[in-house]
């Protein structure tokens, strides 16, 4: 919010520009068992960029295909339904499931907060930068840079000194 007011938002270009995504019900193949059976999230390479299965209860599965570069004219059905259409090994894995939550295509979401800390605000986890909707990388970098933060105010309040960001911000940078 606070970047966003300030307009000092930068997009990482990096991650992934386009994401076309759905919930898909009864998925119950052998692939599909195969892929996320036990419970765990798969990644597959692809042409256009990458997909990931994330397996959800109850026979569901949500997929969704990350593009580096969006082909004009798309849209979320069509680019996802293409990809798993055009593959014999997606095709298998979704063979008698239905679609049960509508398409849906996000695009350009990776940034970084050039102003993360002001006078009475610190930025943490996603706040200070947002890398991917999909995985738990906010919740497990905002454990992390809460942690790191609260040392460097503890140490500041023992020491009595004005809170100092320097080496926090470089030791959260690893993780960015």
């Amino acid at each position: 919010i606070v970047g966003r007011r300030k307009r000092r938002i930068q997009p990482l270009e990096r991650f992934g520009r386009c994401a076309s995504f759905s919930t898909f019900g009864r998925v119950r193949s052998a692939f599909a068992h195969s892929i996320v059976g036990g419970g765990d999230i798969a990644i597959l390479l692809c042409e256009p960029g990458w997909l990931w299965l994330i397996p959800l209860p109850g026979e569901r599965v949500s997929v969704g295909l990350v593009e580096r570069t969006p082909r004009a004219g798309t849209d979320a059905e069509e680019t996802l339904m293409g990809c798993i259409e055009g593959s014999a090994f997606l095709s298998g894995t979704f063979a008698g499931a239905e679609r049960i939550a509508p398409f849906r295509r996000i695009a350009n979401y990776s940034y970084y907060n050039l102003e993360p800390s002001s006078e009475r605000v610190v930025s943490l986890g996603d706040a200070r930068a947002f890398l991917d909707p999909i995985f738990s990388s906010g919740v497990t970098i905002a454990v992390l840079s809460a942690r790191l933060l609260a040392r460097e105010v503890a140490l500041a309040l023992s020491q009595e000194r004005p809170l100092g960001l320097e080496a926090y911000w470089s030791r959260c940078e690893i993780a960015y």
